[in-house]
């Protein structure tokens, strides 16, 4: 399920927000083994913090009757994914340039549709 969410934000900050194929997105731990590996522009998304929205949650089962026979199911659980957004390149500018870009799209993005991403 995690990785379909990152290629959904993947899809959605190339297609959307403009960042090209000359700019990497991560989706690892940030930390310093990572970072002496990079060799091009990097944006990174880490997923720091995932839990189940209970506010959403909906404890209504749904009952489908064919015939003599019926199927109970319960309604999907929702969750909420808390992603560190990180920029890396040589200068500073290019770093808050590229921080603002991907932040703008994804501000923009009220609800992630896979279809359209």
């Amino acid at each position: 399920m995690l990785d379909d969410l990152d290629k959904s934000i993947e899809a959605l900050l190339r297609n959307r927000g403009g960042i090209g194929q000359d700019i990497e997105i991560a989706f690892d731990q940030p930390n310093r083994e990572w970072a002496s590996r990079l060799s091009r522009p990097t944006l990174n998304l880490f997923a720091f913090d995932i839990r189940e929205n209970q506010k959403l949650r909906q404890m209504d089962r749904e009952i489908a009757k064919n015939g003599t026979s019926g199927k109970i199911t319960l309604p999907p659980r929702r969750v909420d994914v808390a992603y560190v957004v990180t920029s890396w390149t040589r200068k500073i500018e290019d770093e808050h340039r590229l921080l603002w870009r991907a932040l703008s799209t994804l501000k923009r993005t009220l609800y992630l549709d896979p279809a359209a991403c």
